[in-house]
């Protein structure tokens, strides 16, 4: 190895120049593959399934979203055949005053005179939506910042709602409350009258914890809204609820399920400076209460003898982790551990070239001084 070096350089002064260098950047990289890039902050995924026997291709339809960002996302999807539907929707941000997340949906079938002949029964469709994740953290004025959370009965800013507007043909009966709050049904009542996929299910778990520090227990709590029946079960921190139920007309829903105050969960004290993990996951759906879409599909069910137009149910649901006094503080999100790391590998990167560079320089000066010539090298890293 001695004899391939080039002419002046040692084994010291080779190993100080590439060895050395080499066997830094290799460990930034196996540290890149320890810590992944992850998404720190907002998660949002769901999917919608729509059938019916016998209609035209293609069905069934089903599509699905699964999106990743450091501080916003929000979107929409649907699937559509003939006669059934299904939307999904879901938002999650992260803003200098806390976190907001939404998930909603609807499903409805189409029936005489909305539909006519052939009808393709039997029919089903499915809708979930998913909001999850985030780590976050909190600087100002103060050791620490206190948070609350809130499911607010009056809904959110239209600005954090991803609910798309009705398309052409899209019924307004089954249309959820714009500021992303309520269960809105529309169908027959009585027992066995609306099929058991119109059923809306809401789940949401909520946690925090700061470093080695304890595991708080914000919000836990499901609730389930049968359409047959405008019963609402409540478990956690929806147990003892009972909803507000309007009655609709005309082109409204027929009835509308919402909360008549204000839901708390737990407060959380959070050290100014230093990250915390806020577990809020959030999940909402029609058909797909065990999470099991889609390696199960709703049974399809028979509306032969239904009339009266749109058949079917939808919800909206948003909940908000807020500082108490947000004047006085600011909520952002974790940099990404991977981002960091690459950033690193960067900087040592441009540091070998400078270092590079200078040797050169430095080597330049030297031959200029052996031959007597005046030398002037203005360089970095010229040691």
């Amino acid at each position: 190895m001695i004899r391939q070096l080039a002419a002046g350089t040692t084994p010291t002064r080779f190993a100080k120049q590439f060895i050395i260098p080499f066997a830094a950047v290799a460990a930034a990289i196996l540290m890149a593959a320890a810590f992944p890039v992850m998404a720190p902050a907002v998660i949002i995924n769901g999917s919608t399934y729509a059938a019916e026997t016998g209609g035209p291709l293609p069905n069934p339809a089903s599509t699905s979203y699964n999106l990743v960002n450091p501080t916003s996302v929000s979107t929409s999807i649907r699937s559509d055949v003939k006669w059934s539907h299904a939307q999904s929707w879901a938002s999650a941000y992260v803003t200098p005053s806390g976190v907001t997340k939404t998930t909603g949906g609807r499903g409805w079938i189409d029936t005489p005179p909305t539909a006519f002949a052939p009808l393709y029964d039997g029919k089903s469709n499915l809708w979930n939506a998913y909001a999850s994740g985030t780590q976050l953290i909190v600087n100002g004025a103060g050791p620490v910042a206190s948070f609350h959370f809130v499911i607010p009965a009056n809904g959110i800013a239209t600005s954090f709602n991803a609910q798309p507007a009705n398309q052409a043909g899209d019924p307004n009966q089954i249309t959820p409350p714009p500021d992303g709050q309520g269960i809105v049904i529309n169908g027959s009542q009585g027992s066995g009258s609306m099929p058991s996929f119109f059923d809306v299910f809401a789940q949401l778990d909520v946690t925090a914890q700061q470093g080695a520090g304890p595991k708080v227990d914000i919000f836990h709590g499901t609730f389930l809204v049968d359409p047959n029946t405008n019963s609402f079960q409540g478990t956690g921190g929806f147990a003892g609820i009972t909803p507000v139920i309007t009655p609709g007309s005309g082109n409204s829903p027929q009835f509308t399920l919402a909360f008549p105050t204000d839901i708390t969960g737990a407060s959380f004290d959070a050290l100014v400076g230093q990250p915390f993990n806020l577990q809020f996951d959030e999940y909402m759906t029609m058909g797909d209460p065990n999470h099991q879409f889609p390696s199960l599909t709703p049974t399809p069910f028979d509306f032969s003898s239904r009339s009266g137009g749109p058949v079917g149910a939808g919800g909206a649901f948003a909940a908000q982790f807020l500082l108490d006094d947000p004047r006085q503080f600011t909520v952002t999100p974790l940099p990404e551990p991977g981002s960091l790391v690459l950033a690193g590998i960067g900087v040592l990167g441009c540091c070998l070239a400078l270092r590079r560079r200078g040797n050169r320089c430095k080597r330049s000066t030297n031959r200029l001084r052996e031959n007597s010539q005046p030398a002037i090298c203005i360089c970095p890293f010229s040691t």
